[in-house]
Parts: C-alpha cells; structure tokens; sequence
C-alpha cells in the first residue's frame, strides 16, 4: 500500500479502498505438471473438479494464487491436497519439474516455463487474475507516472486496454 511521499505507484492484484486503480492486465490460470504426470488427457481442458485428490504444490499464505485456487476448490465442494507449501513462483515451478505435484499458475509464467512441464488450461469457466496500477486516491499521480501507466496500457499483450476496446 502507498504511504505519503514513498510510492507514486504500485502493482496490485486486488484493488484497495484507500487506491485508484487502472486494471492493465487479464491472465487466465492454468495447470502445470511433469509431462509423464498420469490422471489426465494429454490437450483436454482440466475441471477444477479434477484437482480433488491430486498433490498441489502451492504457494505462500497471502499469495493471490493460492486464495483463488483454495477459493475454486471449496467452491467445487474438496479441500485441496497441498504436498509442498510457501514456495514463490520459481520454486513452485521446480518442485512441479520434480514431480512433486501439479500447481496452478499465470499463463504467462507457464508458458515461458520451458518444456519439461506439460501445461493444461483450465476447463471454462477457469481462473483469471487481474493486474493492476494503484495509486492514493487523494494525491494526483505525478507526470512520469501517468506516463506509465499510459504505455502499459498500450503494450501489454492481452491487456485491460484491449480487452475494453472489444
């Protein structure tokens, strides 16, 4: 959260009371696990049904993966079976490389994540995250930081500015 004179903006996932926030990106989440993982079709959508039961290797309380994937779980009626917990994104992806379960993550991490993890989308209605840009909703941004914020409108791959434009 911005203090007084500390931050112009931040990055935030959720939007805050106290913040203006600009979303900038919409991410679909998917499922990444070792390419001879079994109880799973090879190109099929994965149900957040079929989860239940499986190892997850999850991340840190408070990350905002994990609450959407314990979220979608309950919701589908099961408590999520977690073998490995706290990691970041790196070491989720490492412990998923080392067959210690599947996990659920950012398309855009998954696919930039290399070879030796299959990656399965989620069946609709799936997951997604938004991104966004915070700043105090009681001090104007200042010139360089509308600045940015105009040019991550702009470019981001799948961003909020193109999905409004639709």
């Amino acid at each position: 959260r911005p203090r007084r004179r500390h931050h112009d903006q931040v990055l935030v996932q959720q939007p805050a009371p106290a913040l203006t926030t600009v979303e900038l990106l919409h991410e679909d989440l998917v499922v990444v696990s070792p390419p001879g993982a079994e109880g799973h079709v090879p190109g099929r959508p994965m149900r957040i049904a079929d989860l239940e039961g499986r190892p997850l290797v999850m991340f840190r309380h408070g990350y905002d993966l994990r609450e959407l994937t314990v979220a979608a779980c309950r919701t589908e009626g099961f408590e999520p079976s977690f073998t490995v917990e706290g990691g970041e994104m790196d070491a989720v992806l490492g412990f998923v490389r080392a067959g210690l379960g599947v996990a659920v993550v950012p398309s855009m991490v998954a696919t930039r994540a290399g070879r030796d993890l299959r990656v399965t989308a989620l069946a609709p209605p799936g997951l997604r995250r938004t991104i966004g840009l915070a700043h105090r909703s009681d001090v104007a941004p200042p010139r360089a930081a509308r600045e940015l914020m105009r040019v991550l409108l702009r470019t981001l791959p799948g961003g909020a500015a193109r999905d409004r434009e639709a």
